[in-house]
This record gives C-alpha cells, structure tokens and sequence, in this order.
C-alpha cells in the first residue's frame, strides 16, 4: 500500500494489526474499532472488548 505523504507511513502497519487482530481473535470489525488504550492490560496480557453482540465484556488472553 504505498503512501504519498509521510503522515501515512502507518497505515500499512494499522491495517496488518487490525486484519491480525481480527483473524485471531474472532472479533467484529465493530468491536475492534471501539477498542482504546484503557482496554489493553500490557501486564496481564488480557484485552478488554466491550460492546460485544450479547452485551457482555469480554476478556482475551
């Protein structure tokens, strides 16, 4: 995906995270456009998806 201006440069690497994310995790393109950082536990390795189809949070490990 090449980029004309340098601001761009990351968004080759955003959409290989997002499709990366999306092919292991089994999550919704709506769900993982509403994580944020606040979701993520660097420690615990465990990432918080809220607003999942039947309402309930999730935790991934």
């Amino acid at each position: 995906m090449p980029c004309r201006y340098t601001r761009c440069r990351l968004r080759p690497w955003t959409y290989y995270c997002l499709f990366g994310l999306l092919s292991v995790s089994g999550l919704r393109i709506g769900e993982a456009r509403n994580l944020k950082v606040s979701d993520i536990d660097f420690d615990a390795a465990v990432l918080t998806i809220r607003g999942t189809k039947f309402g309930s949070p999730v935790l991934c490990r």
